[in-house]
């Protein structure tokens, strides 16, 4: 009977295993079938009750079991008046939570409760700069925000929470608002002896008490958003490793508590064993691991794929995706934290980049499967934005498609627009070193990268943050026995009635005979572009549209047209705008502008590195280019959205 069920087990595993790395998720909003998927409204008079006050310390003292999610608990909650004078204190706390009693700056206080906001009048107002304490004395049955099941291995029960993004409240009393985050926690929880407890941060003490049960009290001195708090409780062992991240003191324990069973530990290590690498790996990308004075690691718990609780990921499986995934957000989502909602992007669909990112350092076709999964989730419809406009909706906020696919490729379309590495990780890095342990939103990423890029973000964001779907691209091309190659690029947007037309950066790989494939760089920024690359050699047999899958986009179809040739007025017209002289040029090559004509132009070679920015004012422009070596190179206009070849000899 024992081998039955284990190898029934090991079925079970691999079953999920195998669809979860084909859609690697947060576990969310579908963790509990009875969580709510609506946000609980919050007046205008409470939230202005509650932005009175600064919250500094959570310490939750919970007792727990693994076979039930019923709990009893005492909160502390300390915090600072920094609008006066409070006259009123108000938290949350599900009303499934009978309050045993209440005590305010150490006096038992009366409180009155409406939904699940709890309200305490205070004696006598508390002008800015006040300290409050808060003490909570609970006992219940969470009405969500706590989970409890069998593990797959000894088919032992085990009980975990998952707060985000609106259930802390069910099982402690809390300020459920993103931006106050606190500046240390406490978690303390009180188990049956044949269990252990996870949580945030370090354990200080395992505390032996009356009644053959254990006290595991955990404590963390790094800031930590209310929704990131956690604990779990089971059958299980401590398989402790270590990561070396350059800059860090010491190595940093990686602590996993895994199901007793030591079938697990065999079945999870080799997967779990790239933990180390992977925080060294992104310390190198992001700068270094944001908790390295206390630890990362994983409580596993059969939830539906991973939560990243801050430093102790709870987890359901170990694989390299979704263990890349966790660890992300503890630079993105738990060191710099989403300043709302609406913005969840940047935890969800940067967290989801990472695993493309670490796959390209792990395994090269791991990265490419992500692509292709990607592409073909973000554009299995038409419309959608990555911008959360209804936060209420937790299934959207969480949107597979959307927040995750959309918006981790969001990412990698940012990457390619600034063309240049380096600057894209510096200003990843910088966004982290500006917001530390903070909050941020879209605008604040958005006016990092511009600055670390030196360009401007406006109409990718309008586009690809703020607009609706993907465009739908078309090619016409010919190769004239001129060795002109003629392209005719047209595109439709999926939401044509949000986002009509694309502005964007293309690679074009062109397949030729007796010669080796070129790869160009194309800008398109309207319904239909048209472009002449001169002096393509050798007979061009086939074009692929981005052939990298940089830029988000489905393929309407590529045709072949022997008759196509750029009309002739067409050309006349741009000569006659500006003209380029010499062409081949040797030293330098001379711009010659309309009257009054003014333009951003940047200068890219045939594989679309931006070698040079400029600026044209006047009648005449002396392009030096004596330090180019021979070859194609594309002048980009940024107003006039044109791109002017020349050969340099």
């Amino acid at each position: 009977m024992r081998i039955i069920i284990l190898l029934f087990s090991w079925i079970v595993l691999f079953q999920q295993a195998n669809a979860q790395h084909q859609n690697v998720h947060c576990s969310k909003a579908s963790a509990f079938s009875h969580q709510k998927t609506q946000r609980i409204s919050i007046s205008n008079s409470i939230l202005q009750q509650m932005d009175q006050y600064d919250v500094h310390y959570y310490k939750l003292d919970i007792a727990a079991e693994r076979t039930t999610t019923a709990l009893t608990g005492h909160t502390t909650l300390a915090a600072t008046v920094v609008h006066g004078p409070l006259t009123t204190f108000v938290f949350e706390l599900g009303i499934e939570m009978t309050i045993d009693s209440l005590r305010f700056n150490g006096a038992l206080s009366s409180f009155t409760r409406t939904d699940s906001f709890v309200t305490v009048t205070v004696p006598i107002p508390l002008p800015a700069g006040s300290n409050i304490k808060a003490d909570v004395y609970y006992s219940g049955t969470p009405n969500g925000g706590v989970g409890n099941g069998n593990e797959p291995f000894g088919n032992e029960s085990i009980t975990w929470t998952l707060s985000e993004p609106y259930n802390a409240y069910h099982w402690f009393a809390v300020k459920q608002i993103l931006t106050d985050k606190a500046d240390s926690s406490e978690v303390w929880i009180t188990t049956s002896d044949e269990n252990k407890a996870g949580s945030n941060g370090l354990l200080k003490n395992t505390t032996p008490l009356p009644g053959s049960k254990n006290r595991y009290e955990w404590k963390s001195n790094y800031p930590i958003a209310y929704y990131l708090i956690s604990f779990t409780v089971g059958k299980f062992i401590d398989y402790t490793i270590y990561a070396h991240p350059i800059g860090a003191a010491q190595p940093v324990p990686v602590i996993n508590y895994i199901y007793a069973d030591p079938a697990a530990l065999t079945y999870f290590k080799t997967e779990l064993d790239k933990t180390p690498d992977m925080i060294e790996t992104f310390s190198d990308m992001f700068g270094l691991y944001p908790f390295h004075d206390e630890k990362y690691g994983h409580c596993t718990a059969p939830i539906g794929g991973g939560m990243e609780h801050q430093t102790m990921t709870t987890v359901n499986d170990f694989f390299t995706g979704l263990t890349a995934h966790e660890l992300a957000h503890q630079w993105f989502g738990d060191h710099v934290t989403c300043a709302g909602w609406h913005d969840i992007w940047l935890n969800e669909g940067f967290a989801s980049y990472c695993e493309y990112l670490y796959h390209q350092t792990d395994l090269a076709s791991n990265a490419q499967s992500w692509l292709d999964i990607a592409y073909n989730q973000a554009t299995a419809q038409p419309t959608g934005s990555v911008y959360v406009n209804d936060t209420t909706d937790v299934n959207r906020v969480f949107d597979s498609r959307l927040t995750y696919k959309k918006g981790g490729l969001l990412l990698h379309m940012l990457r390619f627009e600034i063309n240049d590495d380096a600057l894209f990780f510096q200003g990843m890095k910088n966004y982290q070193q500006t917001y530390s342990y903070r909050n941020a939103s879209a605008a604040d990423y958005k006016a990092v990268m511009e600055t670390a890029a030196s360009k401007n973000f406006d109409t990718f964001f309008n586009q690809w943050y703020y607009g609706s779907g993907y465009p739908i691209l078309s090619a016409t091309w010919n190769h004239s026995s001129g060795n002109n190659f003629y392209l005719r690029l047209s595109q439709t947007g999926s939401d044509p009635a949000v986002t009509p037309v694309y502005v964007s950066s293309l690679e074009i790989s062109l397949q030729r005979s007796a010669a080796a494939d070129t790869l160009i760089r194309v800008s398109i920024n309207q319904a239909t572009n048209e472009m002449v690359i001169p002096h393509v050699q050798g007979t061009v047999t086939g074009i692929t549209l981005d052939p990298n899958r940089w830029v988000l986009h489905t393929l309407d179809q590529i045709t072949y047209d022997p008759s196509l040739i750029i009309a002739s007025t067409t050309q006349a017209q741009e000569a006659k705008r500006i003209t380029l002289y010499p062409n081949p040029a040797t030293t330098e090559i001379q711009l010659n502008l309309p009257e009054n004509y003014q333009d951003q132009a940047k200068l890219y070679d045939v594989r679309g590195q931006e070698l040079q920015s400029f600026v044209l004012d006047g009648e005449t422009y002396l392009l030096k280019t004596n330090q180019l070596s021979p070859g194609l190179y594309l002048i980009v206009l940024q107003e006039g959205k044109r791109t002017i070849p020349f050969i340099k000899k």
